[in-house]
């Protein structure tokens, strides 16, 4: 398979690594069909960023994870619900590999999955698939290790890259923030198009 391109079956993610959309995604050169002249297209309303409980926020986490047999972090009940500036991509070896990018806000970590993560830390203006994946609790900035391989998500998990961010503009389902770590560097944008369900993780300027 040439550089660049791969197929992705979202549907296997869906059940054993929590990627939510059903279908197949073709992503050539960062993105499978769609492509995005100006990153100012997005959808403004229904972001699920802000504002949400942290108990509610992590249901679904605790219910796809027997933490009896995984030893990923439990949401810790007593941490208090508060922004944060830290930032970690976790690269995951499971059905699939793909790069878990995650931002700390209202005392959770929001996470996406990223298939292509090597074009965003090597290309100046690189734009690739992002799917959005469920709220993990705060402590899962640290993990890395194995997780079953018959758990959801089973596979090993080790840190690619971590540091802190900083947030230059949040608005809807558009979010530019600055990351300071050791591979990702400098202007980067989560940003979810209107005709899409999935997002975009663009880096620098895409004009």
């Amino acid at each position: 398979m040439s550089q660049g391109k791969m197929r992705i079956d979202i549907s296997t993610f869906k059940r054993t690594g929590g990627l939510r959309m059903p279908g197949s995604i073709h992503e050539d050169t960062g993105l499978r069909s769609m492509e995005v002249d100006n990153i100012d297209t997005f959808q403004k309303e229904d972001a699920r960023i802000p504002g949400i409980a942290k108990e509610a926020a992590l249901e679904e986490y605790e219910e796809k994870r027997d933490f009896e047999k995984t030893k990923e972090p439990t949401p810790n009940e007593e941490r208090a619900i508060q922004d944060g500036d830290r930032f970690v991509v976790q690269k995951h070896d499971a059905s699939k590999l793909h790069y878990d990018f995650r931002l700390e806000a209202d005392g959770v970590l929001k996470s996406w999955a990223v298939p292509n993560m090597d074009k965003i830390a090597t290309e100046e203006k690189g734009k690739v698939l992002a799917v959005e994946t469920e709220d993990h609790p705060v402590d899962y900035i640290d993990f890395s290790g194995e997780i079953p391989e018959n758990e959801y998500g089973g596979g090993t998990v080790e840190i690619w890259d971590s540091g802190s961010y900083k947030t230059l503009e949040h608005e809807g389902d558009k979010w530019t923030f600055s990351l300071d770590g050791k591979k990702l560097k400098g202007k980067f944008t989560l940003l979810k198009p209107k005709s899409s369900d999935d997002w975009l993780f663009v880096r620098g300027k895409n004009e």
